[in-house]
């Protein structure tokens, strides 16, 4: 309501800047430079280091991993620039980032002295103290504390600035008389800087700042025991409820009412008992309610925060005996013209009506009511103070998000007049165009951690599978169908040896977790090893390429598209594995992609243009493989994924270890879509009867496909191949138009927000008008798929 007021009460300091400041340097000692302290000590505001100065360095030692203080002394030399390439601006940046490494070192130099060795505590007192003076804190805090007497001389009706004005003012003396408190009580003590810490973190949670009233010309708000009240003409008195007036007094105690009336005739002096407490809170109760000349109004509540019945205090019943002639006056929330009294006042009164009258609510307000909103929001408009936040207020219900596209001159300016696009890129783009545009148009990363994640793992095992091939392709001696047991094993520590020491963040692998994850990681791929080379030997197809890239130097039609007569597409990947069968005249062509996660190949999301990868790579290695065995036709005879794990199988503990064996390798089995020829099937796995353990086919007694069978004819095939080639086009097409739509898509139980990093760029809230789902078409069947793709291509 705007009126000036006066809160009476002292303030806990543990949380201030100052403190903070303190109680981090002591654990950036006891921590050894952890992240969490260093960045807890520089963001208190009064380390002296620049804002801008401790984003790059926190972005740094995130990325980098730096922890503990012999490395924050060693200088550092990794560029964080892509490509590590060490540019002027990157150096220039490094030698910044050096200057206030070192600044920050030399600034706990003589802390860890004081701290990690031998030493009193008045000598540590005496170190903490230097190390205050050599941050100049107290300047410091005298020039905040200017600053909050200026904001509140110029905000009159800002109380807030002016109690923190003199907290500032008071903070430093406080700090000072406890630390020679500690020096005097414990100065020939050896304590850890541990328990150091702890003794100052009591002090500062004991401490109080008490806040002078700033003038008389305000409302005082206080408590009946400690503010002191002189010519008050008006006194509210609220809160009036049994066990809050008077106070419920704590029982107990050690020393009986009796003994205290002994010990008083003695002439010992004690801390006010029960009996006292009552005496003395009725003396304060008397004391204020006398202190007003014109009025005294008391105040109950019915109810608490929880709705739960509240009892009067009995004085409101002695107050009433007192003097018959008074009633009690029960008032409800209500907003009325007679309630709205400021600008700030009548705010929730108007977003109310608006929200109301957005939400197309009729008859919501009342006559009069509608008519106060309506004067209300006229006068908001032509207030010079508050017309532009009503205006805002009015934008944010009214506004309707459109998506517009970015002009042709931008695409290019991002993109170039030639896309060089992974068909992740591409899929990303399917999800939602807007993410697209975020990642690859502007390029926002999200910040980058020196952390183990899942896609280290994946390109791990990936370089250990691509080691492995590599150990059976050059040797003489072994192939995949006579490769031994122990060879094996041998050929698998010391590929996976060869891909840790291969990836760019080996140096992790140095933490005890890791450690421990890299030995998980090790019997997962003995077990994928195992099964491939299972799967390799029960068919007739023999692998004949490991991480095959394509680019433009393949020359391959199925990676380059005309997307107009200045614009083209090419793409770029990387096939983890393709094997082939031969015949007389033919070429059969298996691709396969290893995945450390959980994906399922899904004829639905192809055709959504989610899930292309796998008939991208298809198409650019059939074409491959035409080129290496001139005279000969590539056919697809399947698409696969193999999901990349070391599984548990359920069983009674009767079974037989060639029993389990089989159940295992049924569960690594390849995920995907298979040639229906029976020739071709039967190729990948000569030995199975009903159902295959190796692809996901099964043979009715007939010998006719179930219906679980995930299989195409050659003739589906090439329909998926075209498709995918038209969606690929589609899309390149679609990014260089500059569609940037927040249309995420919707299938089922998935969303193209699932695993966005980007939602506070977005801002994409289906409530909010404008803004919906891309909710996408279901069929009934894999054949009707197959059918909508021959009519659209």
């Amino acid at each position: 309501y705007a009126i000036p007021c006066f809160i009476d009460q002292t303030r806990n300091i543990l949380f201030h800047p100052f403190l903070e400041l303190i109680r981090a340097a002591l654990e950036v000692v006891e921590s050894d430079f952890s992240y969490r302290s260093i960045f807890r000590f520089l963001r208190s505001g009064l380390s002296g280091i620049d804002g801008a100065d401790i984003d790059c360095l926190e972005n740094y030692v995130l990325a980098r991993g730096i922890r503990g203080r012999k490395q924050w002394r060693e200088p550092w030399t990794f560029v964080l620039a892509q490509g590590g390439a060490m540019s002027d601006a990157a150096e220039g940046e490094m030698l910044r980032l050096n200057k206030v490494r070192e600044n920050i070192s030399e600034m706990f130099e003589t802390l860890f002295e004081a701290f990690r060795a031998e030493h009193t505590v008045a000598e540590q007192t005496y170190a903490l103290y230097q190390f205050i003076v050599s941050l100049e804190i107290e300047a410091k805090l005298k020039e905040k504390q200017v600053e909050f007497e200026m904001y509140a001389g110029k905000h009159r009706g800002d109380r807030t600035s002016a109690a923190r004005a003199q907290e500032y003012a008071q903070i430093y003396k406080i700090v000072m008389e406890l630390l020679d408190k500690v020096a005097s009580l414990l100065g020939e003590e050896k304590l850890s800087v541990r328990e150091y810490g702890e003794i100052l973190d009591a002090g500062f949670d004991a401490a109080k700042v008490g806040i002078i009233p700033p003038g008389n010309d305000r409302v005082t708000i206080g408590d009946i025991e400690r503010t002191r009240l002189n010519h008050i003409k008006v006194l509210f008195f609220v809160g009036v409820n049994d066990g809050v007036v008077p106070k419920a007094g704590s029982n107990g105690g050690i020393i009986s009412q009796f003994e205290r009336e002994k010990m008083a005739e003695h002439h010992l002096e004690l801390a006010p008992g029960a009996r006292e407490k009552v005496f003395i809170q009725k003396f304060y109760l008397y004391l204020n309610m006398t202190k007003p000349s014109d009025a005294l109004h008391m105040t109950f509540s019915r109810v608490d925060a929880n709705g739960k019945a509240l009892r009067r205090s009995y004085l409101i019943g002695t107050m009433l005996h007192m003097f018959p002639a008074l009633t009690v006056e029960v008032h409800e929330e209500k907003t009325t013209a007679e309630d709205i009294l400021t600008p700030e006042n009548a705010m929730q009164f108007f977003l109310e009506g608006l929200n109301d009258k957005r939400a197309g609510k009729e008859q919501v307000l009342e006559r009069e009511e509608e008519k106060l909103w309506n004067a209300l929001l006229n006068w908001y408009l032509s207030s010079v103070d508050f017309a532009g936040e009503a205006k805002r207020f009015l934008d944010a219900a009214y506004q309707i998000h459109t998506s517009e596209p970015i002009g042709r001159a931008v695409t290019r300016a991002l993109y170039g007049t030639t896309l060089e696009n992974s068909v992740t890129r591409l899929e990303r783009f399917a999800a939602c165009a807007f993410a697209h545009y975020l990642q690859y148009g502007l390029r926002l990363s999200e910040r980058r951690l020196q952390e183990f994640a899942n896609v280290d793992m994946g390109n791990i095992y990936h370089d250990a599978l691509e080691h492995f091939a590599g150990r059976v392709r050059a040797s003489e001696e072994y192939t995949w169908f006579n490769l031994p047991g122990e060879v094996r094993s041998q050929w698998i520590e010391e590929s996976m040896e060869d891909a840790v020491a291969g990836a760019k963040n080996a140096g992790l692998f140095e933490d005890a977790r890791n450690r421990y994850l890299l030995l998980r990681m090790k019997e997962t791929l003995r077990k994928t090893v195992w099964a491939l080379t299972l799967q390799v030997q029960k068919g007739k197809f023999v692998p004949e390429a490991f991480e095959v890239s394509f680019s433009r130097a393949d020359d391959l039609a199925a990676i380059q598209f005309t997307l107009s007569d200045e614009e083209k597409m090419r793409l770029r990947g990387r096939i983890d594995r393709i094997d082939t069968y031969e015949t007389d005249d033919k070429v059969y062509v298996k691709v396969i992609d290893y995945k450390s996660g959980s994906t399922k190949f899904s004829l639905l999301n192809l055709y959504h243009g989610l899930q292309l990868q796998l008939v991208v790579y298809l198409n650019a290695a059939l074409e491959l493989v035409e080129k290496r065995h001139p005279g000969k036709t590539a056919e697809t005879a399947g698409i696969f994924y193999y999901h990349i794990e070391n599984p548990m199988v359920d069983g009674t503990g009767t079974e037989s270890e060639e029993e389990i064996r089989q159940e295992v390798l049924s569960q690594l089995k390849l995920n995907g879509l298979v040639n229906e020829e029976q020739e071709i099937y039967r190729a990948m796995d000569t030995e199975f009867a009903g159902s295959s353990s190796v692809i996901p086919v099964a043979e009715k007694a007939d010998g006719s496909l179930k219906a679980v069978s995930s299989t195409a004819s050659a003739q589906d095939f090439e329909v998926i191949s075209e498709y995918v080639r038209h969606a690929v086009g589609d899309a390149g097409k679609r990014i260089m138009d500059g569609d940037v739509a927040v249309r995420p898509y919707e299938l089922s139980d998935h969303t193209g927000c699932d695993y966005c990093p980007y939602h506070m760029v977005c801002g994409f809230d289906s409530r909010l008008s404008g803004f919906a789902y891309r909710k996408l078409e279901k069929f009934d069947s894999e054949d009707a798929i197959l059918e909508r793709m021959r009519e659209e291509i």
